[in-house]
């Protein structure tokens, strides 16, 4: 069990899950408390669509798993499939599962709030993800930013399903409607730029391997030391454009009394932010940048954390 449940990237599975649940419970139920309506798909209905995500999830994993075996072998020899732990046609057939019932679940809350193409979003997700694992991955720029979409989809499913189903609500939610966008148009944004960063990170870390097997990943492309000031660029405008996030929420709610804590969460992302730099500096083996990935990961993490911090909207 403890092996599947790392070949299926637990953790990983954990932030999606909370990320959909913090989104649906702090934005959309907090929000429209006032007007007596919350999230307009029930629990139960929204539950599957988090499993959904999910599912669709660790079957991008599992293929990009089953294409990077060789790779695998150099980098981290002590993943299930290098290992022998799992095998190749085990992890065929888990790959096909998640990705049908992923796909059946997202097509049954689709048909629920009444719109079957909403499910569409599934299955461009696991194409993206097939396609990555053949032959994305090793295009440079192009496959991370894939990833980073497909990241930020998570957030998005969320807001896309839930806009949809309040379709002809009454004009008084309108109001409430433009904060949701704004709100979710930021964890979009922070989840797709952050996961790119971490993803051009975890190429650096996997370059020795990326080199043997001929997979010309942005790390392979491009020398070391000017990837790493790319990465400082895009980390500095990723954390501006979390103070303008904490600019706007305030400016429309008025409450510029409690700006301190408001922006106190947000000011915790931003100094372990500016920490990456120092952190990427010094960074030369591999090991180095694995555990700058894993530092990503943590600010990803207190990045979404920080939907608990609109309850003092």
């Amino acid at each position: 069990m403890v092996i599947y449940l790392k070949f299926f990237r637990w953790p990983n599975i954990l932030i999606i899950i909370l990320t959909q649940v913090l989104l649906k419970t702090i934005v959309f139920d907090y929000i429209f408390w006032g007007l007596g309506i919350g999230y307009p798909i029930s629990n139960f209905w929204f539950m599957l669509l988090v499993i959904s995500t999910a599912f669709v999830a660790i079957a991008g994993y599992i293929g990009n798993d089953i294409a990077d075996i060789e790779i695998d072998k150099i980098n981290r020899p002590e993943r299930p499939l290098c290992s022998g732990s799992i095998s190749i046609s085990q992890a065929q057939t888990l790959q096909l599962f998640f990705e049908l019932f992923g796909l059946l679940l997202g097509f049954a809350v689709s048909y629920h709030i009444g719109n079957v193409s909403l499910a569409g979003i599934h299955l461009l997700i696991i194409i993206l993800m097939r396609l990555y694992a053949k032959s994305l991955k090793c295009k440079g720029l192009i496959g991370n930013i894939v990833v980073a979409f497909s990241s930020a989809m998570v957030p998005a499913i969320v807001w896309i399903f839930g806009i949809y189903a309040l379709r002809g609500t009454l004009y008084e939610v309108n109001f409430y409607l433009s904060m949701i966008n704004t709100i979710t148009a930021f964890y979009v944004a922070f989840a797709f730029w952050f996961t790119l960063i971490r993803e051009i990170i975890k190429d650096i870390e996997d370059r020795a391997g990326d080199i043997k097997s001929n997979c010309h990943t942005l790390a392979v492309r491009m020398p070391l030391q000017k990837l790493k000031y790319w990465i400082i660029g895009l980390s500095f405008i990723g954390l501006i454009g979390i103070l303008i996030f904490q600019f706007v929420l305030l400016n429309s709610s008025g409450l510029s009394s409690r700006l301190l804590f408001i922006g106190s969460f947000s000011s915790i992302v931003i100094i372990l932010g500016l920490l990456v730099i120092p952190k990427l500096i010094t960074a030369k083996e591999s090991i180095d940048f694995r555990k700058l990935g894993n530092y990503l990961k943590i600010i990803i993490l207190a990045g979404i954390l920080n939907i608990l911090f609109l309850l003092a909207w």
